[in-house]
């Protein structure tokens, strides 16, 4: 067994938001703390601007969010083409791997014809596979909303507007004879 020539001590660390103390004891030999050898503080700044008081993280923060969800768009394109290709309503050739061959293939659907004439031709008759393809694809590309109940402290005419033109979609809608604005 190795002998320690180091006498018994211990550490106490008081860790803060901006801030680091320490103080090291030195211990009897029954464990007991007598003296202190050393002690000292970190202090470092709060991470946040002095003006503003916004995080000097934001920006870093907000780019990592967008790659984020950019990203996680591509996977779901990639994964909805994949599931058309398997269920033959898109060409297996419509899965580009160079970016030219995506710019052709993204030309060639959009000569199949408008995507909102297209859902809405499907809500009626039946579509060939590749047009129905087609159809479910831009309702990919067209999902998600913009919630307007999360904005809060919203002037009361503001709201209305919106609820006006809510009113107004929903009329247009009957009034074109189609069940959905698609």
């Amino acid at each position: 067994m190795i002998e320690s020539k180091t006498p018994p001590y211990r550490l106490g660390l008081d860790i803060g938001a901006n801030s680091i103390g320490w103080a090291a004891l030195s211990l009897n030999a029954s464990g007991d703390p007598y003296a202190i050898l050393a002690m000292g503080s970190r202090v470092f700044p709060d991470g946040r601007t002095r003006k503003s008081g916004t995080s000097l993280a934001r920006d870093r923060r907000l780019a990592r969010g967008q790659r984020r969800r950019r990203h996680r768009y591509l996977s779901r394109r990639d994964e909805l083409m994949s599931a058309l290709i398997a269920l033959r309503l898109m060409p297996a050739s419509a899965m580009p791997a160079s970016a030219k061959e995506r710019e052709e293939k993204a030309k060639a659907l959009e000569r199949l014809g408008d995507p909102y004439e297209l859902r809405r031709r499907a809500l009626s008759e039946t579509l060939e596979p590749d047009k129905l393809g087609r159809a479910l694809f831009h309702l990919h590309q067209r999902r998600g909303f913009k919630s307007n109940r999360k904005a809060g402290g919203e002037d009361k005419k503001k709201a209305t507007k919106a609820r006006m033109d809510r009113e107004g979609l929903r009329q247009a809608i009957s009034d074109s004879g189609d069940p959905t604005l698609g």
